[in-house]
């Protein structure tokens, strides 16, 4: 277990590593300047590389902070205590939102991962554990009967491959393109593709 930072310290990590995320999203790892974002800190070079050790430190860390403000609630009560429908669009949604905010910085990780195959592990496990919220919710679910025949690992990975690259292609494709592709619609798409196969009630 880490050595546990003076709060001052602690305060200053996490400003670098914000203004780094957006620093990162900005420019990618080759454009983005540690001097900028020292300065945007409020620290000089020193104190950064005292920090991270080196820009891909600053990057692993910041890559894997990301990922971690994933605040997907762990208590899957919650979803389940609403009607199958609003349930499962709540949960969705939830995933949605997250994953459109962290996209750009996650994609960011990945690239700089296949020379730094540590920094994928991290991330793999990180977004594996992420995923266990939708996975346990639509175990529950089915366990109630109130979904068949599922395969819930495959139903898992679609919905949050599906939220993960359109909250990609949102950034790139042209607007008459991504005028369409709303969180709202693309959740609500998944929540009817899923109810029409799987749900014991097709009508509730």
């Amino acid at each position: 277990m880490g050595e546990k930072l003076p709060g001052s310290e602690c305060d200053t990590r996490k400003r670098l590593i914000k203004v780094a995320l957006e620093e990162f999203a900005q420019s990618g790892y080759k454009g983005a300047s540690t001097r900028s974002i020292s300065e945007r800190a409020g620290v000089n070079d020193v104190t950064l590389f005292r920090h991270f050790g080196s820009k891909l430190g600053l990057l692993k860390a910041a890559v894997l902070y990301a990922v971690e403000q994933l605040k997907v609630p762990n208590d899957v009560e919650f979803y389940l205590e609403f009607p199958m429908r609003e349930g499962l669009s709540k949960i969705i949604s939830d995933y949605a939102e997250q994953l459109s905010s962290l996209s750009e910085l996650i994609t960011l990780g990945m690239a700089e991962s296949f020379s730094h195959p540590d920094v994928a592990e991290k991330i793999k496990k990180l977004m594996w554990e992420k995923r266990s919220t939708i996975v346990e919710y639509l175990e529950r679910a089915a366990a109630q009967d109130r979904l068949q025949d599922i395969d819930i690992p495959v139903i898992a990975h679609v919905v949050l491959a599906s939220l993960y690259y359109n909250s990609l292609i949102k950034r790139r494709a042209p607007q008459e393109i991504t005028q369409h592709l709303t969180d709202e619609r693309v959740s609500r798409a998944l929540v009817e593709m899923i109810l029409s196969v799987y749900s014991v009630d097709q009508v509730e």
